[in-house]
């Protein structure tokens, strides 16, 4: 006999298992290997690139080094595309964390905008913050950074500038040494 416990996570398992399916069938999901660009065989660490708006797969692809933003979009919406005058050159090469906005026109054409991703979603993927461009939202998204001290660090940074080095976070109030230790990892100063 199951416990309670027991047959809970075994109805969140099976509800877990239904919904991969319905998300697979109905093509929101796609398997991570159909999610590769080519030229090149990327590398696990490659650049991952966003895919969002309309096209038929849409989500995150890791892209070889030499992909242009022309062979992402050939992939995620197919060969078929046909792109309205865009002010993204399509050989333009993406860089990690980079995302690719796809609008209906309505003529069968599409338009297409260059962004980032959410930070969110960057900090998921394993692909660091600019300390120098993020927002007060996003550094509060770090571990054991607040709000306080996500404005204190935009504080810092208007003061100074900018930050030459992640070491320079310590003049922030509420940022030792350990608590940069913590933070290191999803951070960058480019």
């Amino acid at each position: 006999m199951l416990t309670g416990r027991q047959q809970e996570g075994g109805m969140i398992l099976l509800i877990a298992c239904i919904l991969a399916l319905v998300l697979v069938s109905f093509g929101i999901f796609r398997p991570s290997e159909d999610r590769t660009i080519l030229p090149g065989e990327p590398e696990p660490e490659a650049p991952a690139v966003q895919i969002r708006g309309d096209v038929p797969y849409r989500g995150v692809y890791r892209v070889s080094e030499d992909a242009t933003a022309g062979d992402v979009l050939r992939q995620a919406a197919g060969s078929d595309i046909r792109l309205r005058p865009v002010s993204l050159r399509l050989d333009e090469r993406l860089s990690d964390g980079d995302a690719l906005l796809v609008t209906a026109t309505g003529d069968g054409r599409v338009d297409v905008r260059l962004g980032r991703m959410e930070a969110g979603e960057r900090l998921t993927l394993d692909i660091p913050l600019n300390l120098n461009t993020a927002s007060e939202e996003e550094l509060a998204l770090l571990p054991g950074i607040g709000p306080k001290t996500a404005a204190g660090i935009v504080a810092e940074r208007k003061r100074r500038g900018r930050f030459e080095s992640l070491e320079a976070l310590t003049s922030v109030r509420g940022i030792k040494e350990k608590r940069l230790q913590t933070i290191r990892a999803f951070l960058t100063v480019n």
